[in-house]
């Protein structure tokens, strides 16, 4: 087969890209450039926040070879994938979307990241999203709302009513939905064959049906949360999106297991996800949640439910209303429960630690405030005082207490219905189809958000897995989608279920024609391929790093101090190459220099936000017994030191070229200290009064210094 017949038109999307790189019809980096050259194209989406291409064709190089010599690491190998900017990424800037954490580069990768990685995917890039997750739009993050890639679809382009002369062709665009908007966009522009979102409340699901995609909530547990940015800890999930169900049962089957970092993930060993052909559905009992049906349920929404349930009903199964009894109380209980952990979790970000830092340095109080006043939109404020109000004291008992009790009786309900015989429920994951920015932002997000969680934030905090499938197309030429929820840890009776729903719609694949020129395959299904589930063969980072969020802090403060700058515009200035005359000092031949380690960054690129005053940022690796603690013991016991000089209860200005030695130990029969030496290179410069410099850690060493070369 010639490399020409994989030019497949955008109808036909069972075409297995996974069996076509294995054969050697396609090689990765073809596959990876076609992708690459989609994000180009359809850059107006604004999908991606980050775009990483060197990374993508360097991985693409690397899977190329491999296939050369017959070492597949899996299906997943050489295949595009996106990842939300809510997944810590080694080397590639992490931002949620917002201010605060501009220009973070996490020093590691989440572990579902990792797991991806290993199985030889190609990372495209971070996606778009709500800032910290928070919203059901995709419209409130730092970096600008995402565009619906059906607003520019022939489908809906003919269907849609003309506009009066002279309007602005830019109000006509969709919502994503969201909070995971920028992924679902990525794989529905064919930019990704799979991407990764989180689903706290529905983030997954809710732009899976607005863009056309599959949105897959595991089962709580089932899938590791380390290294993803927390929202709400007892509800967060991370979500997948992909083009057809089987796709998303594959990559559920690299993501599933224990994990050492997350100890909320299951202990017993998880089974394949591979999805039978099912042809007889009837032995299955399909619920219909009577309280889903709900005034605000759109009429053509409401219509494809019931033709969902005629469909089931007309092959057999056996299809029951059943009743959800507490379910007028779930957006209310989420609410309550869900800003409460918002609160507790956006605490972290206070301007010391790590993140944005605003310039205001009279009072620890006033800096506290500025920085989070800069740092966070009003979206995330507002949550934090609604979580506050709901922990205080006096209303602990009323509100955060009760709203448990409430999920506890919210989850009973789910258990209840599955005990009496139903397999699976069948409700809309939306109240209607994407509607035009405009008219989303016309509601805040509070209201907009309880509108569109109404269908799936339930199912958050049941913990059950539930899975969005595209039906059909709205009268506007929209997709609309239909969600199946199943029981806790059957994810795979449940995907088996959406598998066959899918197979019996045909969902009609988006027509981009106009806007991308060229044509692209647009499935790694590979359900037919032999496949067993992956287990982790690689040494992780040390667990004590752990390493950003969430998990032990990996920034120490102490009291040196940057000189303040504002947020730079002007241009870059290239970090110099590490020199071998490092330090003036003598240095023994036992210097040892750390061996190259995932764990150790040795290019924090702090590129966007304002240089923190009284603080210094360090990474530093908790193997060699270096804690947060530690380091500010050093401060004020005189065994920290700036340029071979003590730095004890005293404040300098750190610059460009200067270096820093944490005391760590000492040898008195050599009489040498073992020093932690942290070398400072320039990124950034500004030309005000004086130079100021923007610094960054580009290199560590452990040293063992002579006590003579110590500046007493």
């Amino acid at each position: 087969m010639s490399h020409k017949h994989l030019k497949l038109n955008l109808t036909k999307v069972d075409f297995l890209v996974s069996a076509a790189l294995k054969q050697g019809q396609i090689t990765p980096t073809e596959l990876c450039q076609k992708c690459l050259s989609l994000i180009k194209k359809t850059k107006f989406l604004n999908a991606y926040i980050t775009v990483s291409e060197e990374v993508a064709l360097k991985q693409a190089e690397e899977s190329e070879e491999r296939y050369k010599k017959g070492h597949s690491l899996g299906d997943l190998d050489g295949i595009p994938v996106a990842v939300k900017d809510n997944f810590s990424t080694s080397g590639i800037e992490t931002t949620c979307a917002s201010n605060m954490l501009k220009g973070y580069v996490p020093p590691y990768n989440a572990t579902v990241v990792q797991k991806l990685l290993d199985q030889g995917a190609l990372l495209m890039g971070k996606t778009n999203l709500d800032e910290f997750a928070m919203g059901s739009g995709s419209t409130d993050g730092v970096f600008g709302p995402v565009k619906n890639p059906w607003s520019y679809s022939k489908q809906y382009r003919e269907k849609r009513k003309q506009k009066p002369h002279g309007e602005n062709e830019e109000t006509n665009w969709l919502i994503t939905g969201g909070s995971s908007g920028g992924s679902a966009a990525a794989v529905s522009a064919f930019t990704c064959f799979a991407a990764l979102g989180s689903d706290t409340g529905g983030s997954t699901r809710n732009p899976a049906a607005h863009c056309g995609v599959v949105g897959l909530k595991p089962s709580y547990g089932l899938v590791s949360r380390h290294g993803l940015i927390p929202l709400v800890n007892s509800m967060d999930v991370p979500g997948i999106l992909t083009r057809c169900v089987d796709d998303a049962a594959t990559v559920l089957g690299v993501l599933a297991g224990h994990d050492c970092k997350d100890s909320t993930t299951v202990q017993d060993p998880v089974k394949s996800f591979i999805l039978p052909s099912l042809t007889d559905v009837s032995k299955l009992c399909i619920g219909i949640p009577k309280e889903y049906l709900v005034p605000e349920l759109s009429s053509e929404v409401q219509s494809l439910w019931s033709k969902a349930a005629k469909l089931f009903e007309s092959e057999g199964a056996k299809v029951i209303e059943v009743s959800l009894p507490h379910t007028s109380y779930s957006i209310v209980c989420y609410h309550v429960l869900c800003t409460s952990e918002v609160a507790s979790n956006m605490a972290r970000f206070d301007g010391l630690e790590y993140g944005h830092r605003c310039d205001i340095n009279v009072s620890t109080e006033a800096m506290y405030a500025a920085t989070r006043r800069e740092g966070f939109n009003d979206v995330v404020r507002g949550r934090i005082l609604s979580g506050n109000f709901f922990l205080l004291k006096e209303n602990y008992e009323n509100y955060f207490i009760k709203a448990q009790k409430v999920r506890r009786l919210i989850a009973n309900d789910f258990v209840n219905v599955f005990n009496s015989g139903v397999d699976v429920l069948l409700t809309p994951t939306t109240l209607s189809e994407a509607v035009p920015y405009v008219e989303f932002i016309k509601e805040d997000n509070r209201t907009r958000s309880a509108q569109g969680d109404i269908f799936t934030q339930a199912v958050n905090m049941a913990g059950l897995p539930a899975v969005s499938v595209p039906m059909a197309l709205s009268n506007q030429g929209l997709p609309i989608g239909l969600q199946f929820i199943g029981r806790a840890f059957c994810d795979q009776q449940l995907l088996t279920v959406a598998k066959w729903f899918e197979k019996q719609v045909q969902f009609p694949v988006i027509q981009l024609q106009e806007i991308m020129v060229g044509k692209l395959v647009l499935s790694l299904r590979v359900s037919q391929l032999p496949w067993c589930l992956w287990h982790h063969q690689v040494s992780p980072p040390t667990e004590d790093l752990a390493l950003g969020i969430p998990g032990p802090i990996p920034w120490i403060t102490f009291g040196c101090s940057f000189i303040v700058t504002k947020p730079l515009p002007q241009k870059k200035v290239e970090a110099e190459e590490d020199s071998d005359e490092e330090s003036d000092h003598e240095v023994s031949e036992q210097e040892e220099e750390l061996e190259d380690d995932p764990s150790v960054v040795k290019d924090y690129k702090d590129l966007e936000k304002v240089v923190q005053s009284f603080r210094y940022d360090v990474i530093l690796k908790t193997g060699l017994d270096i804690g947060r603690n530690k380091v500010e013991d050093a401060f004020y016991k005189g065994e920290l030191r700036l340029n071979g000089e003590k730095l004890w209860k005293k404040s300098r200005t750190v610059k460009v070229g200067d270096t820093l030695d944490v005391l760590i130990g000492e040898d008195k029969e050599t009489e040498t200290e073992v020093v932690m030496r942290i070398l400072l290179k320039k990124v950034f410069e500004e030309k005000t009064e004086s130079e100021k410099y923007r610094v960054v850690l580009r290199r560590w060493k452990k040293l063992k210094l002579p006590k003579k070369s110590v500046t007493k």
